[in-house]
């Protein structure tokens, strides 16, 4: 099992090196078609803490 985590800081986007609401809005959506295709599954921080591969 692999996991990845997303972390930004809200308030830089839009500013210049970081991510546009337009590249968020494509992440979001690409994490949302996974999710529904049932290849990934969306955990809280607590949860990739405890989760057993």
């Amino acid at each position: 099992m692999t996991g990845d985590r997303l972390t930004m800081y809200p308030s830089l986007i839009d500013t210049a090196g970081y991510l546009s609401t337009a590249q968020l809005t494509d992440v979001l959506n690409y994490i949302v078609t996974r999710r529904t295709a049932g290849d990934l599954a969306v955990l809280s921080p607590y949860e990739l803490m405890v989760v057993s591969p």
